[in-house]
């Protein structure tokens, strides 16, 4: 998925945990799908951070652009 759809899908999740409705089991799997992609959205929020701030150097002679994946 992209970083938007894992987004809407934590937001979903999000929904679905606040709702007292949602069974515990179902509520317990939910939780540990939106831990999961709250890493990944994390992990790819730092690695843009990073690209971010080689690119905005002050030494922008030497600046060296690499993929972090």
């Amino acid at each position: 998925m992209s970083f938007e759809e894992d987004i809407k899908r934590v937001e979903e999740i999000a929904d679905k945990l606040s709702s007292s409705r949602t069974p515990l089991e179902e509520a317990i799997a939910l939780f540990e799908e939106g831990m999961a992609l709250t890493k990944a959205l994390e992990k790819t929020l730092t690695d843009a951070k990073r690209k971010v701030e080689m690119v905005s150097g002050d030494d922008t002679d030497s600046v060296l652009i690499t993929d972090l994946e």
